[in-house]
Formats: C-alpha cells, sequence, structure tokens
C-alpha cells in the first residue's frame, strides 16, 4: 500500500529533513587502489570497536544471498550485536530476483528503510521512520550511521550475516515474489536461446555470414551487451567499420558506416 500524503514523507518533515546531521551514510570508494578505500575500511574497523565497548550502540549486519543453481529464492538477512553479542538476528526469502535486487534488499533495510517517499514497501519504510523519529527526539547525542562494506573484505560481523543468509534455503514454490529485474533478464535470456537456436540454422542466417570463433576456436555465442560478440572490437573508423560488416555480412552497411 502507498499513503502519498503521508506527514512523514513531506519536504522539510521528512526523516533526514528533521535529523539531517544525525542520520549519516558512508559509502565504500569503488577501488582497492584509492587511499579513500583503505581509510573507510580503517573507520569501519574504529566504528565497530567503539560499539564493542559501548552497550548504548548497537551494530546492524545486513547482507542476501542468492543461489545461482538450484530452484531457491533469494535470502535477506540481519544481525544486531550489542556490546559486542549477538541479541537478534532475522532472515527471510525474497522470492526471485537478480544479484543487483538481492543486495538492494539488504541495503534497504538501512538505507530505503529511512525514505517515506512512495516507494515499493513504502509502508515498511512509514513504520521505520515513525519509531525512530521519537528515538531522535528524545536525546540529541542518539544518531543513526550507515556504512557500505565491500563483501571482498568479509568484515566479520557482515560476514557473518552472509553466512546466516546462505545457511537459510528456501524452494521457490508458487507465488513467489518476483522483480522486474528478474522478469526482464529471464524474457532476455529466452529471446537470446531462441536466437542462438535459429542462428544454427543456414537457412536463417543465409550462407553468406561468416562464421566467428573464440579464442578456443569455439563459435562465437550471441550477446547483446557491449556491443555484441563482435562489434565491440571494431574500434577503427566508420570506414573500416563497414568494411569489416561488409566481410562478415555480405553485404555492406547503409546510413552513416558508409562515411
Amino acid at each position: 500500500t502507498f499513503d502519498a500524503c503521508a506527514p512523514e514523507a513531506r519536504p522539510g518533515n521528512r526523516l533526514l529533513d528533521l535529523f539531517k546531521n544525525r542520520v549519516q551514510f558512508f559509502d565504500a570508494p569503488p577501488s582497492r587502489e584509492e587511499e579513500a578505500y583503505s581509510n573507510h575500511m580503517d573507520d569501519l574497523d574504529h566504528a565497530l570497536d567503539q560499539a564493542a565497548h559501548d552497550p548504548s550502540v548497537a551494530v546492524c549486519a545486513t547482507d542476501a544471498s542468492l543461489l545461482l543453481h538450484g530452484n531457491f529464492q533469494a535470502v535477506l538477512a540481519a544481525q544486531i550485536h550489542v556490546g559486542g553479542a549477538l541479541v537478534y538476528a532475522m532472515r527471510r526469502p525474497i522470492g526471485h530476483v537478480l544479484a543487483p535486487d538481492a543486495e538492494q534488499a539488504a541495503i534497504w533495510l538501512a538505507l530505503c528503510a529511512v525514505d517515506p517517499s512512495i516507494q515499493l514497501g513504502q509502508f515498511l519504510s512509514l513504520a521505520v521512520v515513525r519509531s525512530l523519529c521519537p528515538w531522535l527526539e528524545a536525546s540529541a547525542n542518539w544518531a543513526v550511521q550507515i556504512y557500505q562494506v565491500p563483501s571482498k573484505e568479509e568484515w566479520w560481523c557482515h560476514k557473518e550475516a552472509h553466512n546466516f543468509a546462505s545457511d537459510l534455503k528456501v524452494s521457490v514454490g508458487t507465488h513467489v515474489l518476483t522483480s522486474l529485474n528478474y522478469l526482464h533478464a529471464q524474457g532476455t535470456k529466452k529471446c537470446l536461446d531462441r536466437w542462438t537456436t535459429l542462428f544454427g540454422m543456414p537457412s536463417f542466417h543465409g550462407n553468406q555470414f561468416l562464421e566467428l570463433t573464440d579464442r578456443l576456436d569455439k563459435p562465437m555465442k550471441l550477446k547483446y551487451t557491449g556491443g555484441g560478440a563482435w562489434l565491440s572490437h571494431l574500434q577503427g573508423s566508420p570506414g573500416f567499420m563497414a568494411r569489416c560488416c561488409h566481410a562478415i555480412l555480405g553485404h555492406a552497411p547503409i546510413g552513416s558506416f558508409n562515411a
């Protein structure tokens, strides 16, 4: 359900408007080579060490697990530590999703949970905001800090949350939740499978198409991303591209490639 007129979603009355300096987000730099990356990890370690010695601080680690084999749902998990000890843990299946969807679902617990605007799961966000606002109002010393943790670092409490999610395996069953990204990916896969089948028939691709092979001398697999299987390797001028297309397709391209 959605609430377009929720007071908590009005500009100036939103959680991040009221407590701008007390709800903070810390994103990890994309590359390990950056100095900011090591600084980010040092800050994480320092924050966790401080939290372990302060019983007034709770650390919530979230992650998601997506099995690539078998007919299982993705699983979202969260664990809460206080004083260095695990005090609460939850996990639940989230249906048919892609890896980015699963990661976003885990991040949702921290990021989207404080966004009361109209969105999928807005009613949950409003519930979180309505709980956090009185808590933040109760003391000016209380705050929420959200850190992005790179999975490759296997940061211990984040790793525990990942393992906790991975241990639960729930079959898909019927009427399972399904993300639009998953449906798009499935539709694309079916198109590629059909395309591959048809392309193996000379009556479909004709007799003039040049058979291309990969580095292992196997037929090059068809794909639609990154410029396709061979087009992405042609980095020359439009004239060079036109000649390559002529050689591969058996006919000259038209339009701008004739330049």
